[in-house]
This record gives structure tokens, C-alpha cells and sequence, in this order.
């Protein structure tokens, strides 16, 4: 199927349909500003419309307006979160009545990284999927692991009622359909059956099934990691933020000392972070502490990682460096602070690691990332060196 066209729900999803094209040969640019045409000749365009976090209703009404000027048979893919957080049946409805997409496919499980929907159950590993750390997710805690009961109702083209089928099972003519997918081999027989009548919609992986074949560019070489490098985690994934916990070059943000200080606590921690970057050449910045339910708390996170990005753009002027972000809303905050809201991209780490430059000058670099990914072996090795034995 050829695709021209991506709409993700964050930052860190557009990346990754990015990073996919970018390794296939294709020229892809990547936009925040969804109104607004790439500056350079693209065969893809992938467009974060930053709906993740927003109500069904507001999400589909964002939807609805950027599809305005696209024409019905446009060859649009529907990038959404792998596990399914977010609006995504709001979404997808509105793509499709927009489209005239009677039949809306949605395949977002990814076997490679153990995510797997059976029987219209998802299973991360052996565990279901509200048995994992994404049932604590603080804006979006999924709460069960029936795939049709997360999405609710859906008031596209046909149905009320979502369904759930087997690779191989018979498709009805309208509605929204989530597809079982247990190994590639499913994920292959979803993408033989999307058709010009279909709207595509799920994950990376749906989405590497559909692209045609092309010739593979030689892929561009990795940018050096000898800049001035900041990495900041949003992540709430126990196992990434133990990571980042373990290292000499972290400085952590205390939740506790932001509620009882407030901006004295964000005016020592910058301080801490430019010391730990002028002394070390990179620093790497991650919530410590427990996030409170509070919807706010995230929000609070998010503006003191843009803050201390601005921070060190006005340090480092037109100097090289390089920004490393774990986590969508964390990267969709930083990216709008500094200015940069439409990008090529430098180079493809492995999946959903992807290297941005923005269009309106070298620096810094994006180097963006899940934050339910692991970090590629390369940059891991380069953040959490292995300590040699003596």
C-alpha cells in the first residue's frame, strides 16, 4: 500500500512512523504544525496532532479540522498508541467519516516487543495488559485487557460496537475492527487486507507491513554523541527511571522539594543540571519520587523539563548540543519552548528512537524516545556504560 500521509496522537509515536519510513528510503519530513507544508519535498509527511491526552469529544473535533482540506482518497495511515492510551476511538471515527472509510482496521499490538492481543485480550509478555505498569499510567491508566471495552464506543461508519477478529476472520463490511495479532505472520495477513475502501490505523508495526517495497538509501551515518548532551525523562516506568536513577550523571527532580518549594526547588535543580553538564559534558534529569495521582503533577513535570530546556538553549546560544527526551508530552512540551515544530530526519536508531533536526537550524538535535522503550543498544551503552572489570 503506498501511504503519503500519517496523523500520530504525540511526538514520540510520529517519531517512530518517522524513523520506520526514514530507514525504507523515504524522504519524511515530521510536523507540529499540522496546517503547515513542509518546507522540502516529502514522500511522507507524519504530523503529531498532539491529541493524546485531550477528552474524546475535543480530540475528534482537532481531527475533524486538520482532515478539513484532505481529499477523500487520500493515503492516510492513523498512527496510534500501541497499547492503546489516548482517544483512539474518537479519533479513528473521525478520520474515517471524514475519509468515507466505512471499515476501519485497527492492528496496534507489536510482537517484537512482546505485545500481543489474542482472543481480543492483550498481553504484554504473560501479563495482562492492566496487570502492567501502564494500568498506573497517570493520565491514562488502563483499567482492563479486553481490547474492545478500552476503545468504548465508537460512532464512525457502522456499528456502535467495536470487534475484535482473528487474521483470518471475516470482515464486515463497516465498523471498527481490532485485529488479533499474536506473531508477524498476523501482522502480515492485517496489511494484505487493507484496501482503498480501509482506513489503517495501530502501530509501528501495522505500519512497516503496509509500506510498499522501496529502495533501501543508504542510511546516513549517526550523529557523534560528543556535544553538550541534556537528557530528560517523563517516563513513569519503573525499570527506565532505575536506570537513570544508577547514574553519576543524573540529577534527579524531587517531587517532594518542587510541592514544598515550588521555584526555589526549579531555580537549584537548573543550577545542578549546568554545573553536572559544564563538569560531565551531559546530564541525565528524571522524576524521583513518587507521581501522585493528581492529574496536575504531570503537567507541573512537564513545564520544569521545557523550562530547564530553554535554560540550556540560552547557555549554549548556536553552539551544538543535543537534547535526548524520554516520553511524548515531555518531548511535545520541550520542542514547542524552543521554537522547533517542524523537523527532517538525521538518522534512525532502532525503533521508536529516532533523531531529529529542526528545519530552522542545526541545533539543538531531537534524539526522541518511548518512554516504554528500551533505549537502542548504542545510546545505552553510551548513557549506562557496562562498568569493565579489574
Amino acid at each position: 500500500m503506498s501511504l503519503n500521509l500519517v496523523f500520530a496522537d504525540d511526538l514520540t509515536g510520529a517519531c517512530e512512523i518517522a524513523g520506520i519510513a526514514h530507514r525504507a528510503g523515504l524522504r519524511t519530513h515530521l510536523s507540529m504544525d499540522p496546517e503547515t507544508a513542509p518546507v522540502d519535498p516529502a514522500e511522507l509527511v507524519v504530523v503529531d496532532t498532539e491529541t493524546r491526552l485531550l477528552s474524546a469529544a475535543h480530540a475528534a473535533a482537532r481531527i475533524q479540522y486538520f482532515a478539513t482540506e484532505l481529499p477523500s482518497d487520500c493515503r492516510l495511515f492513523k498512527k496510534t498508541d500501541s497499547v492503546l492510551r489516548g482517544p483512539v476511538a474518537a479519533e479513528t471515527a473521525a478520520l474515517a467519516r471524514h475519509l468515507q472509510r466505512d471499515l476501519t482496521l485497527l492492528v496496534p499490538a507489536n510482537p517484537a516487543f512482546s505485545r500481543h492481543i489474542v482472543g481480543g485480550h492483550y498481553r504484554i509478555g504473560t501479563e495482562p495488559l492492566h496487570r502492567t505498569p501502564f494500568g498506573r499510567d497517570p493520565l491514562n491508566p488502563i483499567t482492563t485487557d479486553a481490547v474492545v471495552d478500552i476503545l468504548g464506543e465508537w460512532d464512525g461508519p457502522g456499528p456502535a460496537e467495536p470487534r475484535s477478529l482473528p487474521p483470518h476472520g471475516e470482515l464486515p463490511s463497516a465498523g471498527l475492527v481490532i485485529g488479533d495479532t499474536a506473531d508477524v505472520r498476523d501482522l502480515q495477513a492485517w496489511a494484505r487486507r487493507v484496501s482503498p475502501a480501509t482506513l489503517p490505523a495501530g502501530g509501528g508495526a501495522f505500519f512497516t507491513e503496509l509500506l510498499q517495497p522501496v529502495p533501501l538509501a543508504t542510511p546516513a551515518p549517526p550523529p557523534p554523541l560528543d556535544a553538550p548532551t541534556l537528557l530528560l525523562s517523563g517516563t513513569t516506568i519503573p525499570a527506565q527511571r532505575a536506570l537513570l536513577q544508577n547514574s553519576p550523571d543524573a540529577v534527579p527532580l524531587s517531587l517532594d522539594e518542587l510541592s514544598r518549594r515550588g521555584d526555589t526547588a526549579l531555580t537549584n535543580w537548573r543550577q545542578r543540571v549546568l554545573r553536572q553538564v559544564r563538569r560531565n559534558n551531559r546530564a541525565l534529569v528524571y522524576v524521583e519520587g513518587e507521581v501522585s495521582p493528581d492529574p496536575s503533577t504531570p503537567g507541573r513535570i512537564t513545564c520544569a523539563h521545557a523550562f530547564l530546556a530553554e535554560c540550556l538553549a540560552a547557555s549554549f546560544d548556536h553552539k551544538p548540543w543535543h537534547l535526548f527526551i524520554e516520553g511524548g508530552a515531555t518531548a511535545a512540551a520541550i520542542a514547542s519552548a524552543l521554537g522547533r515544530r517542524r523537523f527532517g530526519v538525521r538518522h534512525a536508531w532502532g525503533p521508536g528512537v529516532v533523531t531529529l533536526q529542526p528545519v530552522t537550524g542545526p541545533f539543538p538535535l531531537f534524539t526522541l524516545k518511548p518512554g516504554s522503550y528500551p533505549w537502542p543498544a548504542p545510546l545505552h551503552q553510551h548513557f549506562f556504560p557496562t562498568p569493565s572489570r579489574g
